[in-house]
Parts: C-alpha cells; structure tokens; sequence
C-alpha cells in the first residue's frame, strides 16, 4: 500500500491560488492578509488535516520550541505544581516541555540528564533549590546560548536569569505566627542544609527570633530531607537529646505529616501540647487531623513565570537581562494559612 504523500504549504498555497508566504502568515498569525483569503486559506487547511512539519519549521526559524526543565523529584512532591504551571504556560504560547531528573536523590540537583543529550532546547528551566555548588554543575554543563531561568541560585552567566520567592518572608511569617500564640521555644526541622530554600526559610526563622527577643540556638534546628521519614525521625532526635520545644516549624508539609505523628506516638498531643506549622499547603494539609497550619508557596504561579520569562528570551532573540521590568524582577509572594496544627494563642 502506497503511503500518502504529505501535504506541504506549497500545496495549500496552490489550491487556494495565492503565494506560500501568505499561507506561512496565517499559519503564523503575523502580517497582514485580506480576511476573504485568510477564510479561503483556513477553510483548505482545515479540509485538507494539514498541520506544519515541526522538523522543517525549525530549521526554517532556527527554534524547535523546546523548552527543557530539570527537576529532582516526582512523586507527591510540591513541585508538581509548579512544572503544571510551566507547561499549561508554555503550551498555551506553543512551545513543548520536556521534563528530565532524578526521582531517588532529594538532597542534590539531578547532574546526569541523558534525556537532555542531543536535544535542541530554545531555553532551559531549572525548577528545583538545590545548593548553589549543585546549580552551577548543571549551569557548566550547558552552553551559553541559550537562556536558562532558575528558581534558586545563578550565576554571573548573562544568559541565566532566576524567578524567587519571598521565601524567608514566609518563614519569618510563620514563626512569628508561633510567637504571637506564645511560643518561644521553637524548633525547626529544615530541609538539606545547603539547599537555596533551606538557607532562607532559616534565616527567616532566626529574624523573627530575633525581633522578638528571643535566643537563637542552631541545635533546635534538625536537618530533614522534605520527606515524611525525615520529619518523623527528627521529632525523635529532638526528644532523645531532651531539647525543650513548645512548637516546630516544618520547612515542607510532607516532613509535618511525619512530625505530628511522631509527636502522637510519643504521648504529645497536636496543638494542645506542641504547635506544629508546615509549607508548601499541598492538598492533603487541609485534610488532616487538625489540619495543618501552613505556608502557600506559589508554585503554579511560580512555574508560570519561568515559563513567560524563558518565552519572552527566546522571543526577544536575547541573553541580556537588560530587558527585565520591575514586574520580572520582583519576588513571588506567600499566604499563612492558619489551620488547626497552630492551636490557639496560649495564656502568659
């Protein structure tokens, strides 16, 4: 059987009796064309099922509309939110998201991207705050042509621009949330250390200590990885070293999960005996028992701008962050979401 030959816009051209370079500015919405031929044009293309050839029309404008993002982890991560966001952003302007990472290491940047290999990318994402060692192995290992938005560290590069979030604002919100209910004996468990989200959730933390007078002691800080295990078993070190805490605020809500139940199994009771606040607010957090007091991070929203602002690089055809406006510059902001996990604010 004879494969059917596919239709090109030369085709299309001659079957509507006008030039392909006005078929090519319809198809591409740009320029003008009478609208009794734009009709007649789109009435054929639609007749015919022709849609472009995505290997010709990149090497006609030197894009494949490729954007790549590097994540780390998958499964119940909070990031999820945020690659939806780049994707339904990119999509939306026709660009195609391909997604590479390492679903086994938390605690650093996914180095090996094989899936990258041999791929032409208009632009890469770096969607997850590792540490700024981790970020500059992926920055080395990609050229300088191409513009890369990250959401944690950059570098001097002039083609690596980054979209934050007002993350140690939203750390120091939510203690001094604690504070406020009466407590100033506050624990932390944060993710890896070097993490970029974990070095300014901490330093919120010791701001808030510190307007209100309060000692700042490092050991009322244990290191957790974002996961549920790590929340649990730092709750239980927190006990066995007998540190005197009256409340704990969780860098991630999946570690909270694990610290209230720790708490439960060693006979202390969420919020009447220890107060316990969260980040992220993933959806399971409302449906706890108590729900969980929390910090909404802006992921979708925060996908969403790497998506624009790597879209509008390659569509500038520029490197330079010369372009950015104050809107491009300007950290995402947080919302506390006071639930149950916070109690209520205790007696002097």
């Amino acid at each position: 059987m004879l494969k059917k030959k596919r239709i090109t816009i030369r085709d299309i051209a001659e079957k509507a009796n006008v030039s392909h370079q006005t078929v090519s500015r319809v198809l591409n919405k740009n320029g003008y064309v009478k609208q009794k031929t734009r009709e007649k044009i789109e009435k054929i293309i639609k007749e015919e099922n022709y849609f472009p050839d995505p290997v010709a029309k990149s090497l006609a404008t030197s894009r494949t509309h490729l954007i790549g993002i590097i994540t780390a982890t998958f499964t119940g991560n909070a990031m999820n939110k945020a690659l939806q966001g780049a994707e339904d952003y990119s999509l939306h302007k026709k660009y195609h998201v391909i997604i590479s990472g390492n679903e086994e290491k938390s605690k650093s940047e996914p180095f090996e991207l094989p899936f990258f290999k041999g791929q032409r990318l208009d632009g890469l994402i770096i969607l997850y705050h590792g540490s700024r060692n981790d970020t500059y192995k992926i920055l080395n290992k990609y050229v300088d042509n191409i513009p890369i938005v990250s959401t944690g560290y950059a570098s001097t590069k002039k083609n690596v621009l980054t979209v934050k979030v007002d993350s140690k604002g939203a750390a120091f919100e939510a203690v001094n949330h604690l504070i406020n209910y009466g407590h100033s004996s506050i624990a932390v468990i944060s993710g890896p250390k070097d993490a970029y989200e974990t070095i300014h959730r901490n330093r919120g933390y010791q701001e808030a200590l510190e307007k209100n007078h309060i000692d700042y002691n490092p050991e009322m800080i244990i290191e957790g990885d974002w996961f549920v295990e790590s929340g649990y078993n730092a709750v239980n070190t927190l006990i066995q070293k007998k540190k005197k805490f009256t409340s704990i605020f969780c860098h991630s809500d999946r570690m909270a999960i694990g610290c209230i139940k720790a708490l439960e199994e060693n006979g202390l009771r969420v919020p009447e005996d220890i107060a316990v606040v969260g980040y992220n607010d993933i959806e399971i957090s409302k449906y706890l028992r108590p729900s969980l007091t929390t910090v909404s991070h802006p992921l979708y929203e925060l996908g969403q701008s790497c998506a624009k602002l790597i879209i509008k690089c390659i569509e500038k055809k520029t490197l330079s962050k010369s372009f950015l406006n104050k809107e491009d510059k300007a950290k995402l902001k947080t919302k506390l979401i006071i639930r149950e996990s916070s109690g209520i604010k205790r007696k002097n």
